[in-house]
């Protein structure tokens, strides 16, 4: 139910997007001025870095929250769908394509 992805990135990658789609629960090195870049103000993910013990704490914090999990997927899902849709993606390609043209 808890994916880790790209820990030493400040992004996310194809994987932590399908985990979401997935509903799963999404660590990655996405830090906060990456979701802001995106337009947003927030994101369920969870930021994390390649180190043993911080990750330990936040597997052992969503362990401490476990009747949580559910609830976070489901954000995950309503996050990817929000961002991350067909729709929304090939409408934003439309724009730049006619913002080449004018």
């Amino acid at each position: 139910n808890v994916v880790v992805d790209q820990c030493r990135r400040y992004g996310y990658g194809i994987n932590a997007c399908i985990s979401m789609a997935m509903g799963k629960v999404v660590m990655t090195g996405a830090r906060e001025e990456t979701i802001h870049a995106l337009g947003l103000n927030s994101s369920p993910l969870i930021c994390t870095v390649p180190d043993e013990k911080k990750l330990y704490q936040q597997f052992e914090n969503i362990l401490d929250h476990k009747t949580e999990i559910s609830k976070m997927g489901l954000a995950s899902r309503k996050y990817c769908e929000a961002v991350h849709s067909y729709k929304k993606v090939a409408m934003e390609y439309i724009a730049a394509w006619n913002s080449i043209l004018k």
